[in-house]
């Protein structure tokens, strides 16, 4: 999972400073939960509630796992160039 993990942190984070969650984290569990199925932010802050355990292995999970919230600020506010 690392050479994913490295591959999205070289995505520049458009949040505050004051982010609670890794940006490299929540594309992680984005990529993952999209790959079982979710299909929106709410999906895949269920999926990663429901995988808090076996996610928390991979990444920093310190603050609790995203919520749907968070997903769809990140995804509002990537530049997609």
């Amino acid at each position: 999972m690392e050479p994913f993990i490295s591959i999205f942190r070289e995505v520049r984070d458009p949040r505050d400073f004051t982010a609670r969650h890794d940006l490299g984290a929540i594309f992680l569990i984005a990529l993952s939960a999209t790959l079982c199925g979710a299909k929106s932010c709410v999906d895949i802050a269920d999926f990663a509630e429901a995988n808090a355990g076996f996610l928390g292995e991979i990444v920093d999970l310190r603050h609790g796992t995203p919520s749907h919230d968070t997903f769809s600020r990140v995804f509002r506010l990537l530049d997609p160039s």
